[in-house]
């Protein structure tokens, strides 16, 4: 593996690298950062010890790496996307080269159903839309900061039981106990509950009724999904004022669920 030189202007930075790349000091009285300051240059991998070696950058050594950048980057928050979502990046990730194209994609609704309803919800302010476009803007130049994060699930007691229970609480608990507000689980967490809990709530769901603009590029091909409307109204109104557009509706439910973001 090749050798790198990491320049640490402050003892912050030297501190940092050397737990960034799991480095062991054994003699800290001896070799420390103060000997040259901030001109502090640390190779690794090394043949010295323990993997590493420090220089001064008034050796001549012109080629390294500032642990400040190094240190910004890490601080860089993460982009939370569902599976879902991450799913249809992906897909856009192979057909755009830019993130123009891929935001049409998107706003238009071809097949991105997902980050459609994350971005340009109609509930979403022009302000918060703005801010998603620029975190999705984020997540497209750095697609390493994206965290996919599970869709959660609440879990209330099914009629007959609340009925039999007489209780007012009825969505399942931490501890497996009943309580007011929902507690949402991953499919991981689900598992873990106790299977005679499991026999007696049920997964909490609500399903939005949503219609899709199905169209077709020409009559030989299969039709695609091009928009998503929340009222048949909306999409209708959509094909008269687009009637080059050779589509039909369908009529599907989608699940809305908590997400952890």
């Amino acid at each position: 593996m090749e050798s790198k030189y990491y320049h640490t202007k402050t003892q912050q930075e030297w501190d940092w690298l050397f737990k960034h790349f799991n480095l062991v000091n054994e003699n800290p009285e001896e070799y420390k950062w103060s000997i040259n300051g901030m001109n502090t240059l640390v190779e690794t991998p090394s043949y010295g010890t323990n993997n590493w070696a420090y220089y001064s950058v008034h050796l001549g050594i012109t080629d390294f790496i500032e642990v400040s950048d190094l240190m910004k980057e890490e601080k860089q928050d993460k982009i939370i996307f569902t599976k879902e979502e991450k799913k249809e990046f992906d897909e856009l990730k192979k057909d755009w080269a830019t993130i123009s194209g891929a935001l049409g994609d998107i706003y238009h609704g071809h097949d991105f159903y997902n980050l459609h309803h994350s971005i340009y919800s109609k509930q979403n302010t022009t302000k918060s839309i703005n801010l998603k476009e620029l975190e999705f803007a984020r997540a497209w130049a750095h697609p390493d900061l994206i965290e996919v994060k599970e869709a959660r699930f609440a879990y209330k007691l099914k009629p007959e039981f609340i009925k039999m229970f007489n209780v007012t609480r009825s969505y399942l608990g931490i501890n497996g106990n009943c309580q007011t507000n929902p507690q949402y689980y991953t499919a991981k967490e689900w598992k873990k509950v106790n299977d005679d809990l499991k026999v007696i709530f049920d997964r909490v769901e609500k399903r939005m009724t949503i219609y899709i603009v199905m169209a077709q590029k020409n009559s030989q091909e299969k039709y695609f999904g091009l928009r998503a409307f929340k009222s048949k109204k909306t999409a209708q109104i959509y094909l008269q004022f687009n009637q080059d557009i050779k589509g039909r509706i369908i009529k599907t439910n989608v699940v809305d669920y908590e997400e952890v973001k």
